[in-house]
């Protein structure tokens, strides 16, 4: 539990001209869950003006904090070159029915890196994994966009329907 001046503190720490006195601040209130942390993230997140390095950080702790709503904060970041691998990342923790759509529909405006983000994040859960082999049998998503390992991730779950739908798009793995 957060000290009684805490409010005041934070507030304080957050104008520091010390940039780790700043991060070091806002980590300490996310363990008190200090709900002007994760409104200082959020805005941080979204701040142009800063250092992609910071940005990313921000959503980084958004994401290990679980911060209500995320998944439709994250879906709105994926426009942002700049923190879009972090917000991919990110939505692989979240089992957000809306995130394989969001991924597939902005497949194609995404660098390498991303795309390769989002292909991992698709075949991290079994639902997504259907719905990133969909996409590939509608050659939304090119086969060769595919890795072997995250071909093996979706055999993962063991599902015979899915694995079968998989190697009709992609081949066998021996």
């Amino acid at each position: 539990k957060a000290p009684g001046s805490w409010t005041k503190t934070y507030a304080g720490l957050r104008e520091s001209k010390d940039a780790n006195v700043r991060r070091d601040a806002t980590r300490l209130a996310l363990i008190f869950n200090d709900p002007a942390a994760l409104r200082a993230l959020r805005a941080d997140a979204l701040n142009t003006k800063l250092s992609a390095a910071h940005r990313n950080e921000s959503i980084r702790a958004l994401v290990q904090k679980k911060a209500t709503n995320l998944p439709n904060y994250l879906e709105r970041l994926l426009d942002d070159k700049t923190v879009r691998r972090a917000a991919i990342k990110g939505l692989a923790f979240f089992n957000s029915p809306g995130t394989p759509d969001q991924l597939l529909k902005r497949y194609t405006e995404f660098d390498h890196a991303a795309r390769m983000d989002a292909l991992q994040t698709l075949a991290s859960r079994k639902s997504w994994a259907g719905d990133l082999v969909a996409a590939m049998e509608k050659k939304r998503i090119p086969r060769r966009d595919v890795s072997s390992y995250t071909a093996r991730q979706i055999l993962s779950f063991d599902d015979q329907k899915l694995t079968a739908r998989l190697e009709r798009v992609w081949g066998q793995l021996n």
